[in-house]
């Protein structure tokens, strides 16, 4: 079994650089127990989860019960892998991140250790009609996670739509469909922070663990 956790702005802010006491509350209203996490850095690096540091990834992954896994955002997309045969994963992916690779590379973490992906979920998102985005940097990202990615705010100017380069990224590759849990952090200021919306300096976060039967 998997529990999946994800934290709202009255949850609190759990960027890695937030106050270490306020953080630790945090986190513990959420899942006990201690978290392994990554200084995040738009890159396709994934990493076995390890408490004990922090090092530069944007993706995690374990298979050890109890463990929590969690990534941070605030536009960018977490997105959490679920396996048939157990071991889970979270990455942190923004465009930089789908562009690099980092979808692929937790693919490829999670097949080495023998397991295959069978359900995939996405937190709180930036949406096409809040992420206005330059031509010149939209024909970049589309050439690399292809056309769908291309759309128009609402007020009709050039947009990114990291959603669909999610969905076509995991099409792809042959991936489960996944499933879209949260609505846009832009425009939701109620429930979520953005960094591209209006500056929040705070991150929510997706975090994941695994719960064997009799421990819940």
């Amino acid at each position: 079994m998997v529990e999946v956790a994800l934290t709202q702005r009255d949850d609190g802010d759990f960027h890695i650089d937030a106050p270490p006491e306020e953080l630790t509350r945090a986190r513990e209203a959420i899942f006990t127990g201690p978290w392994s996490v990554v200084r995040q850095v738009h890159g396709d690096a994934v990493v076995r989860a390890d408490p004990s540091v922090s090092p530069e990834a944007d993706g995690i992954f374990t298979d050890v019960p109890g463990q929590v896994i969690a990534v941070q955002g605030a536009d960018c997309s977490p997105i959490g892998f679920v396996t048939s045969e157990g071991p889970i994963g979270v990455v942190h992916a923004g465009w930089r991140g789908l562009a690099a690779g980092v979808v692929e590379s937790m693919a490829a973490a999670l097949h080495e250790a023998g397991a295959t992906i069978s359900h995939v979920i996405v937190g709180p998102t930036i949406g096409v009609s809040c992420y206005e985005f330059g031509i010149d940097d939209l024909d970049v990202v589309a050439d690399s996670l292809g056309d769908e990615v291309r759309g128009v705010t609402t007020d009709g100017a050039p947009a990114l739509d990291l959603a669909a380069g999610i969905r076509a990224t995991f099409a792809r590759l042959g991936l489960p469909e996944v499933e879209f849990l949260a609505s846009c952090s832009a425009c939701t200021p109620e429930d979520f922070f953005s960094h591209r919306a209006r500056s929040d300096p705070q991150r929510h976060a997706m975090a994941l663990r695994i719960v064997e039967k009799g421990d819940d």
